[in-house]
């Protein structure tokens, strides 16, 4: 008999142990939200990507904008031009690519860029050009470092 009630007491008191252990247990914790995704591109490109004008974009502003009205655009495969001007030629931009002009989105090349936005100021660099973007029959091209972007016809 007294074996039995020690198995009892015994019994109980691992019960007791057990139930004070889970009560005394935190709650799980549960799993952190996923960050925010971020995206890697600037404002300026943001913007920039956001145009759908023909033209050259400097800091993701329009510079030199396509207006039937007032401007002639060109493009010669062969040489890998592409040229945009007004009538009076006061305003231009003329790009020139190294290589092949890019055609999937990724693909970046090499170009020489002169522009004048006013008399007697003319730029040229030499920068890389991205292909960030191509719908409806445009191309949109862009420099992150110097925030140089155009919109080309394909």
């Amino acid at each position: 008999m007294k074996r039995i009630l020690f198995y009892i007491k015994f019994i109980f008191s691992l019960g007791l142990i057990a139930t004070t252990m889970a009560v005394a247990c935190p709650e799980p914790i549960p799993p952190e939200p996923d960050p925010p995704e971020i995206d890697p591109r600037s404002e300026d490109q943001i913007a920039f990507e956001g145009y759908d004008v023909i033209g050259l974009y400097l800091n993701g502003i329009g510079a030199i904008l396509y207006n039937q009205d007032q401007y002639q655009v060109s493009k010669n495969e062969m040489r890998r031009q592409f040229r945009l001007q007004s009538d009076n030629q006061r305003r231009y931009f003329d790009l020139r690519f190294t290589a092949e002009i890019p055609n999937e989105i990724g693909e970046s090349a090499f170009c020489s860029v002169s522009y004048r936005l006013e008399p007697g100021e003319e730029t040229d660099i030499i920068i890389k050009l991205n292909l960030v973007k191509k719908e409806s029959g445009l191309k949109w091209l862009w420099n992150d470092i110097q925030s140089v972007g155009v919109i080309i016809f394909e």
